[in-house]
């Protein structure tokens, strides 16, 4: 379909696998596979009253799996969908928190749980957990109420309580990265503007 994704096999001489037609008009802007391939996820453009705008794919047969909205796009929203690396779970961004779900998506099974969090503003999924321990999803809640910040790290089998807390200011976006056997967490915050409120320049930290 014009303005979709052609899906092709590179190991079968890029022979096509599936066409995944746009969800409302116009052209699909972003994409993206799940680690193993197994999944694929599209974006466009959110316009009020036309649909989910957001979908997920089966990357071998195009059939789609579910979809929803999207209306804000940044790098602390996308991508919405996050797996870890031998896609055993996918963690989603809610409102209130992050949907723990199975790896495959299964429609016939239930949400594996969720990490409640309001005033969530980015989360990161673990590739894997430390040697035969689970994986684990870092997120950080956005200051309120003179409240700072706060990266929070959480078990994806029991996301109950985190494991491990750190406050900070002076967060208004924030960018995570996992190391490759997930037993650390790099997190940096940023704000747009300095301490006086009056230079461009902004900070890190």
């Amino acid at each position: 379909a014009t303005g979709g994704v052609a899906v092709l096999s590179a190991s079968e001489g890029y022979t096509r696998q599936c066409q995944v037609p746009p969800l409302i008009p116009g052209p699909v802007r972003s994409f993206y596979f799940s680690p193993l391939g197994s999944f694929l996820v599209t974006l466009q453009h959110w316009a009020k009253d036309a649909g989910p705008n957001v979908g997920v794919w089966d990357a071998k047969t195009g059939e789609m799996i579910f979809s929803f909205v999207m209306k804000k796009q940044d790098g602390m929203t996308w991508p919405p969908l996050k797996w870890t690396s031998l896609e055993t779970h996918c963690c989603r961004m809610v409102t209130d928190g992050v949907q723990i779900m199975p790896g495959n998506l299964a429609k016939d099974s239930e949400s594996e749980g969720k990490v409640s969090a309001p005033g969530i503003m980015a989360f990161e999924c673990a590739p894997r957990g430390a040697g035969a321990g689970p994986p684990h999803v870092a997120i950080v809640i956005a200051e309120a109420k003179g409240a700072p910040a706060r990266c929070q790290i959480f078990r994806l089998d029991d996301p109950s309580q985190p494991t491990a807390t750190k406050n900070f200011f002076k967060a208004q976006s924030v960018q995570m990265w996992w190391n490759n056997i997930g037993t650390a967490v790099l997190c940096k915050t940023s704000q747009e503007v300095d301490d006086t409120g009056k230079g461009y320049y902004g900070g890190s930290h």
